[in-house]
């Protein structure tokens, strides 16, 4: 619980403003647990509100093969990939110190999840590589060579550039992966990795004095460079935070006025024109609804478009009754407010605690949040996945249905949100 500890504060000063003090609780945390993806991401995201695009990049790289499944260190791995390629710059030269990795660790779980995932497809044979290379470097997999106490020259993690990984490989992987092998099984396919050179090789843990003391000298390298950094950040960085929440609800309020929203959402469901109704050759009543969508707030970085109009098509596929009828329901788009059955608005600003939407029911207004406050105390942006289970339940509440008792049902009144940026989301 030490690591987790270090984690908590380190969010908690990322969250006040200060990166520096971030990314040092994150680094210790790190020391601890080098298997730790909420400190790499931590680290990364600290060192993206400082300019330093590339070493940002590098440890969200190490936290993408700690937890491929985080979707968190995804997301921001594609926003500072595209400023990257916007803005590039040249980086802070990096501690050699910060590159070896000679403090001991336990073998931690993860291992069983990259090699299901690789021998599964879903990462490349050079993520694979990479994440081996990287467990070698800190002596967790269980095949040490000797090696001298890492120096400033030391070992640096290079990408697999090799032949392909041999299948029989990729087998040992599967089984090992899916828990049908013991963890000695599959130390023959990590010394043919070694031997062939398709994953660097892996260190001798220090011993205790000399851990402490390598641990020491690594805080006073990050020190150092945490300095450089700063000072070339304030001369010649063009900074984007990573994080783009903060931006956008900024640029909500500031244009709030152009959605005219509340206005909107004051008029009664009455005011708005009923849909239209018939019916098909097989006797099922068609229900149409004209439908008006708002923009996207400005500067949101995820499309919700598509989300919208993956809840349009569960509705539409939905075996529904009306009138002790069968029924179905249709969308269609306009561009008119006063034909509109429904008006769907996305905004960022709070409804209100626990609030995720709201709708009028048979017709009218439907509000769906894009974030809340819960999660770290700043305003954060919800994953895809939890706006579009927002907006499927308040369409659902547009054509009229109301909540069900059902956990399971798309119409159960509540449910937990995941956030895309908030790193304890």
């Amino acid at each position: 619980r030490y690591a987790e500890a270090l984690n908590m504060k380190g969010v908690a000063l990322s969250s006040i403003g200060d990166d520096a003090g971030s990314i040092r609780q994150f680094y210790r945390a790190h020391q601890a647990d080098r298997s730790d993806a909420l400190a790499l991401a931590g680290l990364s995201v600290g060192l993206g509100n400082l300019g330093e695009y590339a070493e940002a990049e590098r440890y969200l790289g190490e936290a993408a093969l700690a937890d491929p499944e985080w979707e968190v260190a995804r997301n921001y791995r594609d926003v500072v990939a595209r400023v990257l390629a916007k803005f590039p710059y040249e980086p802070t030269p990096r501690p050699a110190m910060l590159d070896n990795r000679g403090v001991p660790a336990a073998a931690p779980e993860w291992t069983r999840a990259i090699a299901a995932a690789w021998s599964a497809g879903r990462i490349t044979d050079a993520e694979f590589a990479a994440a081996f290379s990287h467990l070698a470097g800190i002596g967790v997999v269980g095949v040490p060579r000797p090696d001298p106490l890492p120096s400033e020259s030391g070992w640096r993690q290079q990408p697999h550039q090799g032949p392909a990984v041999p299948d029989w490989i990729k087998k040992s992987a599967a089984a090992w992966g899916a828990g049908a092998s013991r963890p000695a099984e599959f130390v023959p396919a990590l010394r043919h990795m070694f031997d062939a050179g398709l994953a660097s090789p892996p260190r001798q843990p220090l011993p205790d004095g000399d851990a402490e003391r390598y641990r020491l000298a690594e805080l006073s390298a990050l020190d150092s460079y945490l300095h450089a950094v700063a000072s070339a950040a304030g001369e010649t960085r063009y900074v984007e935070h990573p994080n783009p929440s903060g931006d956008v609800i900024k640029k909500f309020m500031r244009d709030y006025i152009k959605w005219n929203f509340d206005d909107e959402a004051a008029r009664a469901a009455t005011s708005f024109p009923s849909p239209g109704a018939r019916a098909a050759p097989d006797g099922t009543v068609v229900v149409t609804y004209h439908m008006y969508v708002n923009e996207q707030p400005s500067g949101l970085p995820l499309d919700h478009v598509g989300t919208l109009s993956d809840s349009l098509a569960y509705w539409e596929g939905r075996d529904l009754t009306a009138g002790g009828s069968d029924a179905q329901v249709r969308f269609e788009h306009t561009t008119r407010k006063d034909i509109a059955n429904v008006w769907v608005t996305w905004v960022v600003r709070d409804l209100g605690e626990g609030v995720l939407g709201h709708a009028h029911v048979g017709k009218g207004i439907v509000e769906v949040a894009l974030g809340d406050y819960a999660c770290d105390g700043t305003f954060q942006l919800y994953d895809v996945d939890t706006v579009r289970r927002i907006m499927t339940h308040e369409l659902g509440h547009t054509i009229g249905l109301l909540h069900s008792d059902s956990r399971a049902s798309v119409m159960y009144p509540s449910m937990r949100a995941g956030y895309a940026y908030c790193l304890l989301g």
